[in-house]
């Protein structure tokens, strides 16, 4: 879901925390990683969403096993962030990884080779 006209990143925000208590009700608490780099730019409240862009502000939240995150199904860690794409456009994303990721990047990487 893209976020538009919302430079102070309101709307992002208020959905980022409302998709947080979801996971928070399935896997238990999470760790916040949110700050703004010292001497940033795009300071100002109303370069909320620009920060982000310029990868100078981070606002992510981060669940696995060493938070202390109920995690099941084979799941080693869920990332949630926000992105921006501009001044005013940003969005969020979700990923989850897997236990088994180590084992398929390594089955992917024979797969390819054994193409050439």
């Amino acid at each position: 879901m893209m976020f538009t006209a919302d430079r102070l990143g309101t709307k992002v925000r208020a959905k980022f925390d409302e998709i947080v208590r979801e996971l928070e009700d399935i896997y238990g608490q999470g760790k916040d990683f949110k700050s703004l780099k010292e001497g940033s730019r795009w300071s100002e409240n109303r370069d909320w969403v620009m920060s982000v862009t310029e990868n100078e502000r981070t606002y992510r939240r981060e669940w696995s096993v060493a938070y202390g995150s109920r995690l099941k199904d084979g799941i080693s860690r869920i990332n949630l962030a926000v992105h921006g794409l501009g001044e005013d456009v940003s969005f969020i994303a979700l990923e989850y990884a897997f236990e088994n990721y180590t084992q398929c990047l390594s089955e992917k990487t024979q797969s390819t080779a054994s193409a050439l």
